[in-house]
């Protein structure tokens, strides 16, 4: 190995001197004279001994540029840091004999950077970019050492200061450089990451006006659009390029831009595409398989999950898509046997243990699936809270907790449980405050629930959930010209108020309230509707409704205030009065 090193090295040597010296220019052949006096050959004795220094110097920055280069190619190669250490050492001679040469400080930073030597590698870009601003190899080394910088956990606040840096360099590649298209997507990615859409939107459309069929660009701004909610764009951008030239992930892409915009017919065409050009990759047949399952195609979808559980036997996802199934399929037995398979792969997984709860719960097992779920809370909260997901999480098991409590009618575990849920946060508080409200009222508290909803209005007196909840309750409790009160203030004259004025004559049935005045608010949008059906007499002899009833009276002005008699009541007070 060292005898081909020396070799390669010799020969490299005299490839560069060699060049070196056709790089100069050849110097004029001197006039031959005769009679050339002794004094003048003496003036020109200096400049001949100058030459083959600058010769020699430029020959030994050339031959430790190449002996770096090998040292840099070694430690590729076997990840020796001793060759890592040699390549560094080579370079940095190199540039002491050239300090002007760009080439071999941009190896040299990039040495460093190979090394993991970072605040080295910066130090010599930086020291490049004071010298040249537009140098374009250096910005993309600092660009490339920031990113990787942005995946040290270590950096810790330093993150957004790190992604400033980095998008500095890009945005300044992009502009020496429009050519460069992976610099300007990476560029596109960081302004994401800051939440900058609009200006990575206009990157990636910048890339896209030069080179429309850059399927890197169109997938990243296909994902940007579904990302800000704008589905149908990136339907039809993707239709657009898919129409002449389909591409496996492109297909793919759409299928899940057509999910988001509900056409889950579209999207299960797109997939079907997407796989039949590439059926090696699982990711077209597990968007399949979600379409299909939420297509309510439980046979078809069972088939395509069947077929990703013998391709990747270990993936707890598949067996849980199974499971859901066969409970969608009322085959209980078959349900468990997978998730007990999912759970042996991903063994405290959120959604294996909340699916796992509501089999139980499907099975009747009430205590299995209240067990499931307390563990899967106590795990959760055991996290750090500066986990994003843990507020989420918790807030789904302590709603679904309990609703099993309530279910169970043991009220007070369930009151307990919706209190930790309003604990978590504000929206959390008031669907919390609204669910003591409702176990209250089953447990047949009615003046507890009344006292919930009184603290949830004061604290919360323009959520109109809770002011609808709060209404029902005191119709409930004989206050209906209270209930009525809070909820005409709902009334906006748009079509918001259909579900108001349902709650209102909910309220009046509560309050047994059945007639309505034309001061109620009801009545006069809503007469028609409520006016009873002609009763048998009138239906049979074609005259004026009976009294029986409980119809309108002779000048149809008002409601009999008397609950409706029954179809048998009626009939036998029609027969009475029929002609014999």
């Amino acid at each position: 190995m060292n005898l081909r090193l020396i070799t390669l090295a010799v020969v490299l040597t005299g490839v560069a001197g060699a060049a070196a010296t056709a790089q100069m220019p050849p110097s004029p052949a001197p006039e031959q004279k005769p009679d050339c006096p002794a004094a003048t050959q003496e003036q020109f004795a200096g400049p001949k001994t100058d030459l083959p220094e600058k010769d020699s110097a430029r020959a030994e920055a050339y031959y430790n540029l190449t002996m770096g280069h090998i040292y840099e190619q070694q430690y590729e190669a076997t990840s020796n840091a001793e060759y890592a250490t040699k390549a560094i050492e080579a370079y940095k001679k190199a540039y002491a004999l050239d300090p002007k040469s760009q080439v071999i400080g941009e190896r040299l930073a990039e040495m460093y950077w190979k090394a993991q030597r970072i605040h080295d590698a910066v130090a010599e870009a930086q020291g490049i970019l004071k010298r040249d601003p537009d140098n374009v190899q250096s910005r993309r080394l600092l660009g490339r050492i920031y990113l990787r910088s942005l995946g040290d956990v270590s950096a810790g606040n330093g993150q957004p200061e790190t992604v400033n840096r980095a998008i500095e360099q890009y945005r300044e590649i992009n502009r020496l450089d429009p050519s460069d298209t992976e610099s300007a997507l990476w560029l596109a990615r960081l302004y994401r990451l800051k939440n900058e859409h609009d200006k990575a939107e206009q990157v990636l459309k910048s890339i896209l006006k030069n080179d429309p069929e850059n399927e890197s660009a169109v997938e990243q701004l296909t994902q940007l659009l579904m990302d800000q909610g704008k589905s149908p764009e990136a339907v039809t951008l993707l239709e657009g390029i898919t129409a002449h030239s389909p591409s496996p992930v492109l297909l793919d892409l759409l299928g899940d831009a057509r999910t988001q915009t509900h056409e889950l017919a579209k999207a299960e065409e797109a997939y079907r595409k997407a796989e039949e050009l590439d059926p090696s990759e699982l990711s077209h047949q597990r968007g399949l398989g979600q379409t299909l399952l939420a297509e309510e195609k439980y046979s078809e979808a069972l088939k395509v999950y069947q077929k990703l559980s013998g391709v990747t036997p270990d993936d707890s996802d598949v067996y849980l898509r199974i499971a859901q199934i066969y409970r969608e399929l009322h085959q209980l037995d078959k349900a468990e046997e997978n998730l007990v398979k999912a759970r042996q792969y991903a063994p405290g997984n959120l959604e294996v243990m909340y699916n796992e709860a509501m089999l139980y719960q499907a099975q009747g097992r009430y205590d299995d699936a209240i067990r499931v779920l307390s563990d899967a809370a106590t795990g959760i909260k055991g996290q750090s809270p500066t986990v994003p997901s843990r507020r989420r999480s918790l807030a789904i098991l302590y709603q679904q907790l309990g609703q099993l409590y309530r279910d169970t009618q043991n009220y007070q575990a369930a009151i307990y449980t919706f209190e930790e849920l309003g604990h978590l946060g504000e929206e959390e508080d008031r669907r919390a405050r609204m669910m003591i409200m409702d176990t209250y009222r089953a447990a047949k508290d009615l003046s507890k629930a009344l006292q919930t909803g009184k603290e949830a209005l004061a604290k919360y007196p323009a959520d109109p959930a809770i002011r609808t909840s709060h209404a029902l309750l005191l119709g409930e409790n004989g206050q209906t010209d209270e209930a009525v009160k809070i909820l005409r203030t709902q009334l906006h004259g748009d079509a918001g108020d259909r579900e108001t004025y349902l709650n209102i004559a909910q309220v009046y049935e509560r309050g047994r309230r059945y007639r309505c005045t034309s001061a109620g608010g009801v009545t006069r949008k809503r007469k028609k509707r409520l006016a009873p059906r002609k009763c048998c007499r009138a239906r049979r002899a074609k005259t004026k409704w009976c009294g029986s009833c409980s119809g309108p009276s002779t000048s149809g002005r008002s409601f009999s205030t008397r609950p409706r008699n029954s179809s048998r009541e009626c009939l036998r007070s029609t027969r009475k009065t029929l002609p014999s």
